[in-house]
């Protein structure tokens, strides 16, 4: 433990440091809406009853998860996105976001990373 935390902060509660990747989605059970960040600032909110379908493929070392609401389609493009998958099937999926450029090498062991999140209105 080192000066700065003290023994009643866990570890895991620390802001990411450049040793460790931050999130780039949370789960939490029984959702209503899905928030999307994008890089460019924007934030979408999309409520899960307007869900109709997730597909994951995979492209070599890149997986690519579509995701359609009835008003939107979101495009995301990383590894290990199959547990994203399997929240969405529960509405699970609380928020997404794209992992920032710099954490991308620190993806390691089964954890999700979301190298490209899109976020298109549907025609």
């Amino acid at each position: 433990m080192s000066i700065k935390q003290s023994s009643k902060e866990p570890a895991h509660s620390r802001s990411a440091t450049p040793e460790r990747m931050p999130a780039c989605w949370g789960r939490e059970r029984d959702r209503n809406c899905i928030r999307i960040e994008t890089c460019e600032g924007e934030t979408f909110i999309l409520p899960y009853q307007h869900f109709v379908l997730a597909h994951l493929q995979r492209q070599g070392d890149c997986e690519i998860l579509i995701v359609s609401f009835a008003s939107h389609q979101l495009h995301l493009e990383g590894r290990h996105l199959k547990e994203v998958v399997l929240a969405l099937q529960e509405n699970a999926v609380d928020w997404i976001a794209s992992t920032p450029t710099r954490y991308e090498s620190l993806c390691e062991g089964d954890s999700a990373m979301i190298a490209k999140l899109e976020i298109k209105a549907v025609e």
